[in-house]
């Protein structure tokens, strides 16, 4: 079976208190994470939930507000703290990459993995990225400042019938097509 999971690491909350935490979310599609937003504290959201941050694949960022971002940076840092080799492509406003380096630089944090910064256009609809099982789409939504939300979609499955199948069973070719739709 094909995991397709969705945690909420935080909500509700501006700033972190001890009942709430800002917002984040992870997304498990396929045993492949994809984290929503790094609001202050998700390094200890993802630990209480035992998440290794260096199989997180995919960071998506949805505006610019603290409560959506004050937790990026660090967790970067983190990642590279703990030896992360593999690439991390993180997909957000314009500005965000200006803002994590900024951090970076400040406070002296080097990273020894690639880290790719990927702007999103907040105001039309847009595919981000797709795999072989499932798409990543972005679009639009109304706050005060450019925003936008995120979709992650999984993809239908390519049936194969094998040939012997196709025999025994007398399908036929309206039958396959439909079988292959889903129908």
């Amino acid at each position: 079976m094909r995991k397709f999971e969705l945690t909420v690491l935080g909500c509700g909350a501006a700033a972190p208190t001890p009942y709430f935490l800002t917002t984040s979310q992870l997304v498990n599609i396929h045993d492949h994470l994809i984290l929503i937003d790094a609001g202050e504290g998700v390094q200890l959201t993802l630990r209480k939930q035992r998440v290794k941050f260096q199989r997180i694949r995919t960071i998506l960022i949805s505006h610019m507000h603290a409560d959506h971002v004050m937790g990026l940076p660090g967790l970067i840092a983190s990642m590279n703290l703990l030896g992360r080799k593999l690439e991390l492509d993180i997909y957000g406003p314009q500005e965000l990459e200006s803002f994590v380096k900024g951090v970076w630089h400040k406070t002296e944090t080097h990273i020894d993995f690639k880290v790719n910064f990927i702007a999103v256009d907040t105001k039309k609809p847009a595919e981000l990225y797709r795999t072989n099982s499932y798409k990543v789409v972005s679009f639009p939504t109304k706050h005060r400042i450019s925003t936008c939300g995120f979709r992650v979609e999984e993809l239908s499955l390519v049936w194969n019938i094998k040939p012997y199948s196709k025999q025994k069973h007398a399908i036929s070719l309206q039958e396959i097509v439909l079988l292959k739709k889903g129908e």
